[in-house]
């Protein structure tokens, strides 16, 4: 296969694949569509020899994944309809098939993995990078690239594994988020760890696209759980095309808000499904819940004959019931959770559905959250995502950006001001996201890079803080500006109306005073506060100049921050934000 792909001369260049005489080497890699051989390779010109690895696919493969696809897609209609599954199965099955088909063609799979290392390049992500492609020595069927020593992430005892678990999540939420090109088979042998402490991602071959629309889409759902904004979820999930299109009205509904909040609630604190189980537990989620639920709907069932007009007046009536807080029946949380996840099961059957386009997406990250949680039991996927997502929000120029910025500073309900402990946590966020990015070879232990080095006593500006200043004074202006400018035209108001309340009741004191004395010794109604009563502080006002002391506060730590090197900026941003202290 590989003289009749590349040419019998160029097959000649390739070294250790043996001949058909003392048969062939075992593979260093096996898979379902092809193997993976190490092999040298001897320059023409230079006659310097090199190492690759050279994967061929195997013969006859198209065929058996035509079947396979085939049989699929005649059972895939039969299980939905058993199963009264809401998900596109037999759409599921052609997502599938089309990337599988997508797979088996290896020029497709090198341009995938040079538009990853050039997308990773350009936005200065040098700790992670894939195999360079030797085109010379690839077809549609081989694929030759460089030969990398490493080993895998999950296999590793090096101290640096978790800082490029975050790399992962970084490369990962980049192609999701930014290119729109996802490697969709992260499986541990296709992530290494090299010698200099960089991340390797292999095989490009399986990868989906994700439209710009749902990029936003996705962003937003993590926005949401960052900021514990569950009431948003719902909306989320329907943009997603988790909700079909006939259950939309389930998303209004008050007890499914609850529910749904509860659960990503416990989805975010992490700890893998364990975790979600243990947080659910304490919500009220568990065993006894979930008999206590499946009795009252069997006994709904049997009461009502299966009608759907008693089912139907049955749940409307507990619904009610939830809603007001009624739980006389029973007086117990599980018994009465337990009524609500029934009347939703009763009123609105399966609810959710995988979309076609989400399904590779799942899986990817699922593998993510497994290799993080080998490392830490309590690892938080979403907690883990914030880092690039700050970073994201803060350069994003886009109307959908700069909206989901707004409601994680200043709060799911819409506040009149800056929720200072937010500002605070996207500010932490931030500051890690360019270590975990750029960091590479040479780390330190402490995580220091080499790059910041000590200049005589004083260390220079750690990488996350430059990164903050480089956001900051960007000539073209950007989301962090316009908050900035917005909050500064508020605080000069606040401010102007605060000082000259302070000055004119100084001055008009003396002169006012007396003459309001003698009005309550006649009995007189209270004087008119007159022109003071312009320039008393509204709440709004008053809102704006607490924000401004919070912020000054969580900046004082400003001087510190810069020649305290990375350990002591997790304020700059914050202290971006805050304005210079008003005279008094």
């Amino acid at each position: 296969l590989l003289a009749s792909e590349l040419g019998p001369s160029v097959a000649r260049r390739i070294k250790g694949l043996g001949d058909s005489a003392k048969g062939n080497p075992a593979p260093v890699a096996a898979a379902s569509l092809g193997q993976v051989y190490k092999c040298a390779v001897v320059d023409d010109v230079t006659g310097e020899e090199s190492y690759v690895a050279v994967k061929i696919q195997r013969p006859g493969i198209i065929e058996e994944i035509a079947l396979d696809l085939l049989v699929l897609s005649i059972i895939a209609p039969i299980v939905k309809k058993q199963q009264g599954l809401n998900s596109d199965i037999p759409g599921l099955v052609d997502e599938w098939g089309s990337r599988f088909m997508d797979e088996l063609d290896y020029t497709q799979e090198a341009r995938n993995g040079a538009e990853f290392l050039e997308a990773m390049r350009s936005r200065g992500m040098d700790a992670v990078t894939t195999a360079s492609v030797r085109p010379d020595l690839s077809s549609r069927r081989v694929l030759t690239t460089e030969w990398i020593d490493g080993e895998r992430l999950d296999r590793s005892d090096a101290a640096d594994v978790p800082r490029l678990c975050g790399v992962a999540l970084t490369a990962y939420l980049t192609m999701l988020l930014d290119t729109g090109t996802l490697h969709s088979d992260p499986h541990p042998g296709n992530l290494l760890r090299t010698r200099d402490g960089k991340l390797v991602i292999l095989d490009w071959g399986l990868v989906t696209n994700i439209e710009p629309d749902k990029r936003f889409a996705i962003l937003e759902y993590i926005v949401h759980l960052i900021g514990r904004d569950y009431a948003a979820v719902p909306r989320d999930l329907l943009a997603l095309g988790f909700i079909p299109p006939n259950k939309t009205i389930a998303m209004e509904d008050e007890g499914v808000i609850r529910v749904l909040a509860d659960v990503f609630r416990a989805l975010a604190k992490g700890g893998g499904a364990k975790g979600v189980q243990s947080s659910l537990a304490e919500s009220g989620f568990n065993k006894e819940t979930a008999e206590e639920a499946r009795r009252q709907i069997a006994e709904r069932r049997a009461a009502s004959g299966d009608s759907g007009a008693t089912r139907s007046a049955m749940a409307a009536a507990s619904a009610a019931a939830a809603v007001s807080g009624d739980s006389s029946a029973s007086g117990s949380r599980v018994e009465g959770l337990a009524t609500e996840l029934a009347r939703i099961q009763e009123t609105y059957g399966n609810l959710f559905q995988i979309p076609t386009y989400f399904a590779l997406i799942l899986r990817s990250f699922s593998i993510l959250e497994g290799i993080g949680l080998s490392t830490d039991p309590d690892y938080s996927i979403a907690q883990e995502c914030y880092p690039y997502v700050a970073r994201r929000l803060l350069t994003d120029r886009s109307p959908r950006a700069r909206d989901a910025l707004e409601s994680l500073v200043y709060g799911p309900d819409g506040g009149r001001r800056l929720d200072t402990k937010r500002v605070r946590q996207l500010s932490d966020a931030f500051l890690k996201y360019a270590p975990t990015a750029t960091l590479a070879a040479g780390a330190s232990d402490s995580g220091r890079a080499p790059s910041e080095a000590l200049d005589g006593n004083r260390p220079i500006l750690g990488e996350g803080a430059r990164e903050a200043l480089r956001v900051a004074l960007a000539p073209e202006g950007g989301p962090l500006q316009d908050i900035a400018l917005r909050e500064a035209v508020r605080l000069g108001d606040a401010t102007a109306r605060e000082a000259l309340n302070n000055v004119a009741g100084a001055l008009l004191a003396p002169l006012v005073a007396p003459a309001r004395a003698a009005a309550s010794l006649e009995g007189l109604p209270p004087l008119p506060q007159g022109p003071l009563a312009l320039l008393a502080l509204d709440d709004d006002d008053k809102e704006t100049l607490k924000a401004r002391d919070e912020l000054l506060a969580l900046a004082a730590q400003r001087n510190s921050s810069i020649e305290g090197g990375e350990g002591n900026s997790s304020t700059l941003l914050a202290s971006l934000l805050a304005p210079p202290a008003s005279p008094t």
